[in-house]
């Protein structure tokens, strides 16, 4: 049985066992940008990866890198390929903390994805 790591997108999706016992998860719904008066703006710096601005953004949240996902899913232009390098000077938006814990990784989400 796969074991899913604390800040998986995966976590947000519903377990599906197949007749063996081996456990799936239906599609990851990202979270789509929303205009909030708490986003912050995000100011790319030179070699700066999606790793380093959610360490930045959120610490000292136990390991705060692995939030990236969630602010690459939360931008306005869709990021097609987030291994794809930043640019120095692109402007990332960030999703508060408060919008991170209460809407983004809200356990109910859980249950409104079909």
């Amino acid at each position: 049985m796969a074991t899913l790591t604390i800040y998986s997108p995966y976590q947000l999706c519903k377990e599906q066992y197949d007749p063996r016992g081996y456990l799936y998860t239906t599609e990851y719904e990202p979270y789509p940008y929303q205009d909030l008066d708490d986003n912050i703006e995000h100011t790319v710096k030179e070699g700066e990866k999606w790793e380093d601005i959610a360490a930045f953004w959120y610490a000292p949240i136990f390991q705060a890198n692995t939030l990236w996902r969630y602010i690459a899913d939360f931008q306005p232009e869709p990021v097609i390929d987030p291994f794809i390098k930043l640019k120095a000077g692109q402007i990332i938006v960030v999703p508060s903390k408060n919008t991170l814990f209460t809407k983004i990784l809200d356990p109910e989400r859980r249950f409104i994805i079909d």
